[in-house]
């Protein structure tokens, strides 16, 4: 506020709101090349998920598609195909937990999930969701 009022702003009057963190998770399947280990093909697919996932990384408002989460996964070095089979959605409070039902292999996970998704839609004037990925909720294994 000090720095947006120091700019030439002094008269100004505005609302600052918090965001709403929104979380979600997956679980996938990955096809790893032979020619590298496969722990560390894990590891940085996550690390990239998780990156893409982050804070600074994210829109207000913005979904995640399957084919986005997809394309990280896929463009980890030694990933050679990989299969979501879970993602789902959670919020972060304990008293407006709502965990949508995991989407068993034979089953198509949703193509985009949204920050709607996970929170009620009727709160139109609370802060506006961030849809973060929960750090404990990337499960990523070996295609066998």
């Amino acid at each position: 506020m000090d720095a947006y009022r120091s700019l030439g702003a002094k008269q100004t009057d505005m609302l600052v709101k918090s965001y709403a963190r929104r979380l979600f998770s997956l679980r996938a399947q990955l096809s790893i090349d032979p020619r590298y280990v496969a722990a560390k093909v894990l590891a940085s697919a996550r690390a990239a998920l998780l990156n893409a996932y982050s804070f600074p990384r994210r829109g207000f408002g913005q979904p995640v598609a399957v084919a986005e989460v997809l394309e990280i996964v896929q463009s980890t070095e030694g990933v050679r195909a990989a299969t979501l089979l879970s993602f789902r959605g959670t919020t972060l409070t304990d008293e407006d937990r709502r965990l949508f039902p995991a989407v068993d292999a034979s089953q198509a996970p949703p193509a985009v999930l949204s920050v709607e998704d996970v929170e009620d839609v009727a709160q139109t004037l609370g802060p506006l969701g961030l849809l973060l990925l929960h750090p404990a909720g990337v499960e990523l294994e070996v295609m066998r």
